[in-house]
């Protein structure tokens, strides 16, 4: 199961001319870890829990697997709209729906990673050659619990 939680948090933008609103985002405005300066960031919180395991099962399986996102879109939002001047409050308006389609695209790739992650960790191991421990292959009534090559065994008898 993928389990999902998306929010949104908005950061207060000031201004009422085109330089002074991008003047204020850089003052104020998002830093990504990089140090680099963005107009909205989309952050993820990852938790995987799975049902008891048995360790000693070959191979190795999850009864069950959650995949747990939690996702936080940070966004501007202008703290006086009404202030703007119409055909800058237009502007303002498409450029805000601009960021928020971009940091969508970003929840979108974080969840296909979500569900190719779990698709994986569920997918039944590949059995893996290993070597036997002596005497157990060559004991009657005792099988190896993992195939052996043939060619391994008589280099270590």
């Amino acid at each position: 199961m993928v389990e999902r939680s998306v929010s949104t948090r908005y950061y207060p933008v000031r201004g009422t001319t085109t330089a002074a609103i991008f003047a204020a985002i850089d003052a104020n405005g998002l830093v990504e870890t990089s140090g680099q300066r963005a107009v909205g960031v989309t952050s993820a919180e990852w938790k995987l829990t799975s049902g008891d395991v048995d360790v000693r099962a070959v191979p190795c399986v999850f009864p069950s697997l959650t995949v747990m996102l939690h996702l936080v879109v940070m966004l501007p939002r202008h703290e006086t709209p009404d202030d703007l001047p119409a055909d800058l409050r237009d502007r303002w308006e498409r450029f805000v729906a601009r960021v928020a389609a971009h940091e969508q695209r970003h929840v979108d790739i974080y969840l296909e990673g979500a569900k190719a992650m779990k698709a994986v960790m569920l997918r039944p191991a590949t059995p893996v050659s290993a070597v036997p421990v002596l005497p157990a292959t060559r004991t009657p009534g005792i099988c190896a619990r993992v195939p052996v090559p043939p060619e391994t065994t008589p280099s270590i008898i």
